[in-house]
């Protein structure tokens, strides 16, 4: 960040809170396929790379194809194996529309753990070299747009909570309230009072007093939300340098297109959020006046 580091970002505001390669497809299953072995089999050699190698086991021609079954490199036990991920879709138990109360969210605090939390939203297991998604913001780091295991998408987990967490999650009582759209809005509880962050598409399967979300974020709405209650989490954020660079730093984590199918001719314009909620309970949230901005 221009105007700080990055921790000294996270201290100011007060708010509580691998690489990939081709070949590691986002944290997916990689599932190795065998090609039934060399066609001529003369020495059995095509086993030598595999765990097991089981066709050189004969030595004869291995045209049964179970040389690249047991061997771990793939292919005849070359290092050609066939990777694939499996989409972490919402269940069908996911609902839309929801009003509840909830006492703790965790989108991904501890390092690594948004990976596992959500939904895929776009069918897609993105990693940082994929170019078949929507095109990222000025300045956002490919690593941005990196999917978590088996497609989930988590930007919010992955990009937006390292600007505002210091020792600990986002702490008091929270509430999604959505209609039958999934649109509404998340209100999260901030050292400088409620938070309102607007969001559409929900996703939620409630399991008793938890629940798993995913949610997509309109970033433009939400860097409007963030600079109206960023004189009240900080007086430092009333700097318009400081605020500006914060407001380009959420921009940059937009992960998915805000309608439509991803594509690299339209413009990331949206975060995606996946988190367990806990403590769950119906309810709605109370209206709140957030008082004077501290900024004017």
């Amino acid at each position: 960040m221009g105007w700080m580091t990055r921790a000294s970002c996270v201290v100011a505001l007060g708010f509580a809170g691998a690489a990939s390669t081709l070949g590691a497809c986002s944290g997916g299953s990689i599932a190795s396929v065998g090609d039934g072995g060399s066609e001529s089999g003369t020495s059995g050699s095509s086993g030598s790379s595999g765990a097991s190698g089981t066709s050189g086991t004969s030595g004869t021609s291995g045209s049964s194809g179970t040389s690249g079954t047991s061997g771990t490199s793939g292919t005849s036990g070359t290092e050609g194996g066939t990777m694939t991920c499996t989409p972490a879709t919402a269940p069908a138990a996911a609902v839309a529309e929801t009003s509840v109360q909830f006492q703790a969210i965790d989108a991904g605090s501890a390092p690594n753990a948004w990976r596992s939390l959500g939904f895929d939203r776009d069918g897609l297991c993105t990693t940082k070299t994929s170019a078949d998604v929507c095109m990222r913001q000025a300045g956002a780091a490919s690593s941005n747009q990196e999917d978590g295991d088996n497609g989930i998408d988590n930007s919010w987990g992955k990009n937006i909570l390292p600007l505002f967490q210091t020792v600990g999650p986002i702490q008091g009582t929270g509430y999604l309230t959505t209609d039958a759209t999934g649109a509404g809005t998340l209100r999260l509880t901030t050292s400088g009072g409620p938070m309102n962050v607007p969001v559409t598409s929900a996703k939620v399967v409630r399991t008793g007093t938890s629940a798993t979300i995913s949610v997509i974020i309109p970033t433009e709405a939400f860097v409007t939300e963030m600079a109206r209650v960023a004189g009240h989490i900080s007086a430092s954020l009333c700097s318009s340098s400081t605020l500006e660079t914060i407001k380009q730093e959420i921009r940059q984590a937009s992960d998915l297109p805000l309608t439509g199918a991803q594509s690299p001719a339209v413009a990331c314009n949206a975060i995606s959020l996946g988190a367990t909620l806990t403590g769950v309970v119906d309810g709605t949230a109370p209206v709140i006046d957030p008082g004077p901005d501290p900024c004017m």
